[in-house]
C-alpha cells in the first residue's frame, strides 16, 4: 500500500515538474530528483543531499532577497520531513514542487 503511495508520488513529481516548466531550467530541477529518492526511500541518509542542496539554494534566494523562492523551498522541504514521518500526500509534493519550481527562477 506504501510503495504504492510512493510509486504515485513520484510519476506526479516527475510529470508535474515537466509540465511546470518545459525546457526552462531552475534551480529546483535539481532538487527533483534528490526528492524523488527520498519520497522512494525516506530514510534520514536518503534525504540528506536534498536538504544540503536546498540550504544552498535558500542561501541563494536570500541573497538575492527572493522572499517567495525562499519560502516555497521551506514548504518543499515541509512536505520532504512529512514524508520522513510517513505522511505522504501525492498532490501537496506536486503543489509545492510546482510553487518552487514558478518562484525560484
Amino acid at each position: 500500500m506504501v510503495m504504492a503511495h510512493v510509486a504515485s508520488v513520484v510519476a506526479v513529481l516527475v510529470c508535474g515538474i515537466g509540465v511546470a516548466s518545459p525546457g526552462l531550467s531552475s534551480p529546483v530541477d535539481s532538487l527533483q530528483p534528490l526528492a524523488s529518492r527520498c519520497f522512494e526511500a525516506p530514510r534520514v541518509t536518503t534525504c540528506s543531499s536534498f536538504f544540503d542542496l536546498s540550504d544552498r539554494l535558500k542561501e541563494q534566494a536570500e541573497h538575492r532577497s527572493q522572499l517567495r523562492c525562499y519560502t516555497s523551498l521551506l514548504t518543499l522541504e515541509a512536505v520532504v520531513s512529512k514524508a520522513l514521518r510517513g505522511i505522504v500526500d501525492p498532490a501537496r509534493q506536486h503543489q509545492a514542487f510546482e510553487d518552487a519550481t514558478r518562484d525560484c527562477p
